[in-house]
């Protein structure tokens, strides 16, 4: 599938957003690998996978 770049920056924006709903909620972002959700609190199994998107931005802040 291709992803235009607004597309792509959705996307991001979504992850993002459910990130900063996890950290307002449990006051930091040591989000289980596989932790999945659709509102940033609650786990969801057909959710977005926030665990996963969190590490990779971890990893490419550390590259830098």
């Amino acid at each position: 599938m291709i992803f235009s770049l607004n597309s792509r920056g959705d996307q991001w924006q979504e992850k993002y957003n459910l990130a900063k709903i996890y950290f307002e909620h449990y006051g930091h972002l040591k989000i289980p690998a596989l932790f999945k959700t659709s509102n940033g609190i609650d786990y969801d199994a057909n959710g977005i996978k926030l665990g996963s998107w969190i590490n990779i931005q971890r990893t490419n802040y550390k590259k830098g």
